[in-house]
Formats: C-alpha cells, structure tokens, sequence
C-alpha cells in the first residue's frame, strides 16, 4: 500500500470512528448498550428495561443501526437488536470501569450506584458566587 493510500485508509478510519463515538456519546443510547450486552431484545424489551418509550427507543435505535453499532432482524410481527458485534460491549465495560476508577480517586463515589461528595465548583462551571 502506498503512503497516500494508508493516510487515505487512517483518514477513512478516524470517520467511522468519531461517527461511531458520537452516536454513543448519548446516555439513552449507552443504556441500549448496556441493555443488548446480555444478548438480542426486542425494541419493548429494551424500552422496558431502560425506562424509554418505545418511539425513542426506536430511534436510537435507527442512529445506531446507521452507524453498524447494531443489527436488526424481524420474526413473527418484532423486530430484534443485537450488537454488531461483542466488543462493543467490551469496550462500553471498559469506558464504565475507567469512570468508575476516575470517581473513586477523586472521592466522588462512596458506593456503587451513586452518592458521594459533590464535585466542585471548577468542575460544576459555576463560580465562587454561587457556592
């Protein structure tokens, strides 16, 4: 492969990459994530277990599709989604596990699930006037 054909090839990959990242860079659609990481669902099981409408669901769900993050297939009237491929959900367990690592060193999580101390206010963008 020529150098201009590789830097073409890289160019075409960092696309699909940030195309893939920003359609994950939505809380609703990382829930989806979580939700087919253990295995296929139909659209009113993922509502049901993300606390979603159906209709948002489902456009998620279409964002997701359009960037190969998920496949859809259709039996007996239901439409069922899976991800694309396993990994995804590896790499959604890796992202957690880094938050989680980064909140516990900044004293931020004092139990799974939540709680702890109160970010500050450079983090909060908010200002000494309104502490």
């Amino acid at each position: 492969m020529t150098p201009a054909a590789a830097t073409s090839h890289a160019g075409l990959l960092y696309e699909a990459h940030a195309a893939v990242c920003k359609v994950l860079a939505n809380a609703s659609r990382l829930r989806i994530v979580e939700a087919l990481g253990e295995g296929e669902l139909s659209v009113g099981a993922i509502a049901q277990k993300t606390g979603a409408s159906m209709s948002g669901v489902s456009q998620h769900l279409a964002l997701m599709r359009s960037t190969g993050v998920v496949e859809a297939r259709r039996s007996a009237g239901f439409v069922y989604y899976r991800l694309t491929s396993p990994k995804t959900f590896q790499a959604w367990k890796l992202m957690r596990e880094v938050l989680l690592e980064r909140l516990a060193a900044a004293g931020e999580l004092s139990a799974p699930g939540g709680g702890g101390k109160r970010p500050d206010s450079r983090r909060t963008g908010r200002g000494a006037a309104a502490k």
